[in-house]
């Protein structure tokens, strides 16, 4: 009850917390393993109680390219819940995690019959939608991940059976990348380790692969 009263920000004793605590289970989710894939139709909605889940999306290739984290306290599944589309990207487990899982006609339901989960939905959105502006913000101004990530696929060749993977042989040092975005090499260092984290490179003894996603 608890969990579900600080997520919609009112009392443990209010009935939209009762409600919503009835209808959920628990559940752990081990490190790996899929909560959620990718264009499923129907499935829950879950709140995040401990943990680190990862949003991550495959390119038309298969590529996986990291999208967001969610941390304890979110929602996962609610988009897919009020639109009644399909699930825009998986949901995977970055450590050993625990969730609340409440069905999604449910979660429907005491939304209509609660402005309180309502609301609480709408701040989460509201957050996410802020964040994925600043995000395009700093694509429309290039941060120096995405200049370096440029001039990696430039520097790349592409791989003849795989029209969304260039090769680098060998991977320029990373003072001679930073010159070449007019950047510093703490700053490209940093950059270098954001593209891997987001499976965009991943580098080999003799040189590193560029992933160039195609949606």
């Amino acid at each position: 009850v608890s969990r579900w009263a600080q997520f919609c920000q009112i009392s443990p004793s209010h009935p939209a917390c009762l409600a919503l605590a009835e209808a959920s289970q628990k559940r752990q989710v081990m490190a790996g393993e899929t909560l959620i894939k990718q264009a499923d139709t129907f499935g829950p909605v879950y709140l995040v109680l401990t943990g680190h889940l990862r949003a991550v999306k495959y390119s038309e290739n298969g590529h996986k390219i990291w999208l967001s984290d969610i941390s304890a306290g979110e929602l996962v599944g609610e988009v897919g819940a009020l639109t009644g589309l399909g699930r825009s990207s998986f949901v995977d487990a970055y450590e050993d995690s625990e969730v609340l899982g409440i069905a999604q006609h449910a979660f429907d339901d005491l939304s209509l019959a609660y402005a309180e989960v309502s609301v609480a939905v709408a701040r989460l959105l509201a957050r996410r939608l802020a964040a994925t502006s600043n995000q395009l913000t700093e694509l429309t101004a290039m941060s120096v991940r995405h200049r370096l990530h440029s001039e990696l696929k430039r520097l790349g060749k592409r791989d003849p059976e795989d029209f969304e993977l260039l090769k680098i042989s060998p991977l320029p040092a990373v003072i001679s990348l930073a010159e070449r975005i007019h950047t510093s090499r703490e700053s490209a260092s940093r950059a270098l380790s954001e593209l891997e984290r987001q499976g965009l490179v991943e580098r080999f003894e003799n040189g590193a692969r560029i992933i160039d996603p195609r949606f």
